[in-house]
Order: structure tokens, then sequence, then C-alpha cells
């Protein structure tokens, strides 16, 4: 109700100077929340543990950092979900059963959910499910996963390299198809 009627540019959260702003997704109902960090870190969370702030609050820590680490992204994980999709920076990827990330408390310290090489991050952690396609842009074009094909693999493991990133190249982005 507080962004029904909106006639012009209205403040939604309050961030801290050094802070960043890196997702925002509509949440109906009581589901699971996936936040996850450029190390391989991640945490899910029940939303009944969220509570409601006005809008120029600054929030609740959903997550506990470390230093050097920084929240890259988040998740709402819908009841078809069965996995989740990492992919790093170098085009190293897995996909984890969701079985095997377990609810935590909120600000809780986070899972390692990918072990990564030395100079590698986290690019992207996405709840998926059988049948999906992720779209993996590069500078000099796109490469298309089909989540089935990707081996399943535990928590800890380091993954495989999924997408080949030629010298000199980066991964852009990663999409749901």
């Amino acid at each position: 109700s507080s962004f029904s009627n909106i006639k012009s540019e209205i403040i939604a959260m309050s961030i801290k100077d050094d802070d960043k702003l890196v997702a925002v997704k509509l949440l109906a109902g009581d589901a699971d929340i996936l936040i996850y960090t450029d190390k391989g870190n991640g945490i899910r969370f029940n939303s009944s543990e969220l509570r409601e702030t006005g809008r120029t609050a600054i929030g609740v820590r959903g997550i506990t950092l470390s230093d050097n680490e920084k929240v890259i992204g988040m998740d709402i994980v819908n009841t078809k979900d069965r996995y989740i999709f990492i992919m790093t920076k170098k085009g190293i990827g897995k996909k984890s059963t969701l079985d095997n990330f377990r609810t935590m408390e909120r600000s809780a310290k986070p899972l390692k959910i990918i072990t990564l090489d030395d100079g590698d991050d986290v690019l992207l952690m996405k709840t998926v499910k059988d049948k999906d396609i992720m779209k993996v842009y590069l500078k000099s074009g796109m490469e298309v996963l089909d989540i089935d094909a990707i081996p399943t693999l535990p928590r800890l493991s380091k993954g495989k390299k999924l997408v080949k990133v030629p010298r000199g190249e980066v991964i852009i982005d990663c999409k749901l198809d």
C-alpha cells in the first residue's frame, strides 16, 4: 500500500553510502529467499523471518558477510524449482539440488555453495527446474546451456567447465530463457 497511487519519485528504501542495491524481487506469500555472494557463499531463509518496515527504513540484515565479500544477487525459491545453478566468471558451473541447501535463520553465517579457483568469482546463482535453458552472454557471442545436461554435484564441489571463455573474454551475463 506504500507504493500505490505514486505521482512522482518516492524513496523506497534508505541505503548507506557504502552499500548498493543489487536486486529487487516481488514476494507474494510465504517463500524461501536465497542471497548469494561473489565468493560462493549463500544463505536460504524463509520470508516469514522478515518484518515489514517503513519505506525509508534501511531494512533488516539478510546475510553476514566476511571481509572483501559482497552480495551480488538474490532469488526467490519457487515450489517448482529443483536446483541451484551456479556460474563463475571463468565459465565454471554446476547445479546442486535444493535439498542440499537447508533453510537457515536469517543473518546466520552463510554456507559455502561452490569451491572457487584463485581469481574466480561467482557471476550468478539462480534457482532452476528441469527443462530450463540458460543463456550465457560473452563479449563475442552467446552460449546456450540446457539445465538437464549440466551435472548435478554436491554443494561443496568445484563444478565443471561449462563455457569456454577465451583469453581476453569475459562472461557478461547469464539469463534464463
